[in-house]
């Protein structure tokens, strides 16, 4: 294996070798007539923690987006806060086109 594929860890005066994968990530698309949801949600010791997120149409147009400050917390329940506002944001989008 290539010397750039590996990272070296040291712990403890022993050296683990560690095989790294390089993984291309890119956003695919819904299928049609589906929105997706993407949201991330970050927290600081001291008590800064917010969450955020967009939705995309099939063909990759913005929906909406959100972005919420909130309490401290631990970093799961800001995770679900994002999880939980973009789902809110995706119902009241698909009944304001109902209308």
């Amino acid at each position: 294996m290539e010397e750039h594929n590996k990272l070296a860890v040291r712990y403890n005066q022993d050296v683990t070798i560690l095989n790294r994968q390089v993984v291309m990530v890119a956003w695919k698309p819904p299928r049609t007539g589906w929105v997706k949801i993407n949201t991330d949600g970050a927290c600081r010791d001291y008590g800064r923690a917010g969450c955020g997120g967009l939705i995309k149409g099939s063909e990759g147009e913005w929906l909406g987006s959100f972005a919420k400050s909130l309490r401290s917390c631990h970093a799961f329940v800001v995770e679900l806060w994002g999880v939980f506002e973009g789902l809110k944001l995706a119902r009241w989008g698909i009944l304001i086109s109902l209308k």
